[in-house]
């Protein structure tokens, strides 16, 4: 109807997903990423006023607090006593939540709202008092030890099949790999400690010399033998719901906005991102762990990201609506808990042929793209070295 190739939301990266940034340039699609000069984030709150995160191209982790300091929505005394107790950020964060860690730290419930929520939402997909301590510590940590230069985001000028899907599949056709679409992994055989093929949902049967299983938790507790399952159903997920909007006119002067006090949580441009600008007139609204709005029916979904536009950008009311899509993911990502933190699993498996990759598992990342990324590069390493 639009012919437009939507995504399932507004991916973003940062400077610092390094692996992501080798991964692109392996496949040849690195000139696809845009990057700010600098971190610079435009919030709006619920009573319309707007507010700006920036930080300054100095040394880092100055560069951070002088972000803090001039952002008006974070309370100095918040600032202070983040900096007196910085030292509780290199402590052990096991069994607790980002919002019991930010307890310890004193933070008010106003940096907690326009600062650590948003931050946390954007990039875990889960509410401060559901997720592991130890991601917000991890990523603090790289925030503050990163050159300014890196601790900035980055967006994808095109589609994620134009960014990664096309790119990845054109590498592996070329360098003399195939591809099997429309199918699915049905089982695993494992016959003494040894993995010996793979059946899928065709009943056809692979045999190779290594296994990678990229899947999530529910789906390799599906194809593992039941006796090899252990805690795998005991992950849950967390939704997000989007909405596109296409307009007959651009209405933003922003590539995007962080909502505060609304229906939902960011507005993006897809005028300003997309390289196809006369085109790719769409706005994007998206929710984080959007267990309120999954219920919902369409018509509710899209009054209400039609409520935070009128309110948040003007041009509208001089624009015509021309189509709104909704799009639910249930299950978009992993929620890793405080309690389920620490059964992430290794990349190397209790079968010397085996190997698992993914977002979720044990890289020392939160499960974000670059968790993703580097679990893939690791687990080519791992077969490459035979073990």
């Amino acid at each position: 109807m639009t012919g437009d190739n939507v995504d399932n939301g507004q991916h973003l990266f940062t400077g610092f997903y390094y692996k992501t940034s080798e991964f692109l340039s392996l496949i040849g699609s690195s000139d696809h990423v845009a990057r700010q000069e600098r971190l610079a984030i435009d919030f709006v709150s619920g009573d319309g006023k707007w507010n700006k995160f920036s930080c300054p191209n100095i040394r880092s982790p100055l560069h951070f607090l002088a972000g803090l300091l001039r952002y008006s929505k974070f309370p100095k005394m918040d600032l202070l006593r983040l900096i007196l107790k910085h030292r509780r950020l290199k402590r052990s964060c096991d069994n607790i939540s980002a919002a019991e860690l930010l307890d310890e730290l004193k933070q008010s419930q106003a940096a907690r709202d326009h600062f650590f929520r948003p931050f946390i939402l954007a990039t875990l997909n889960a509410d401060l008092d559901e997720v592991s301590a130890r991601l917000l510590q991890e990523m603090l940590m790289e925030i503050l030890s990163v050159p300014a230069s890196h601790s900035v985001l980055a967006y994808s000028t095109v589609g994620f099949s134009e960014l990664i899907a096309n790119p990845a599949a054109e590498f592996i056709q070329n360098n003399n790999g195939e591809i099997f679409t429309a199918n699915e992994i049905a089982g695993v055989d494992i016959k003494e400690h040894m993995v010996k093929g793979v059946v899928d949902r065709r009943g056809r049967y692979h045999r190779a010399d290594a296994y990678i299983l990229a899947l999530p938790p529910d789906r390799l507790a599906e194809v593992l033998p039941e006796r090899y399952v252990g805690g795998l159903n005991r992950w849950v997920y967390t939704p997000i719901v989007s909405v596109n909007l296409w307009y007959d006119r651009p209405v933003m002067d922003r590539l995007m906005i962080g909502l505060t006090d609304s229906h939902f949580h960011w507005v993006f441009d897809k005028h300003s991102i997309i390289n196809n600008p006369d085109t790719h007139r769409y706005v994007t609204l998206l929710e984080s762990a959007a267990y309120d709005k999954i219920g919902a029916s369409k018509h509710q979904v899209v009054e209400m990201a039609l409520d935070d536009m009128n309110r948040h950008c003007p041009k509208v009311k001089d624009a015509t609506l021309k189509h709104a899509q909704v799009i639910k993911e249930r299950r978009a990502t992993v929620l890793i808990s405080p309690s389920l933190e620490n059964e992430r699993p290794d990349i190397v498996t209790q079968w010397p042929n085996l190997f698992l990759a993914g977002d979720w598992v044990d890289t020392g990342l939160p499960a974000t793209v670059e968790s993703a990324v580097k679990s893939g590069f690791q687990a080519a390493d791992c077969v490459a070295k035979g073990r």
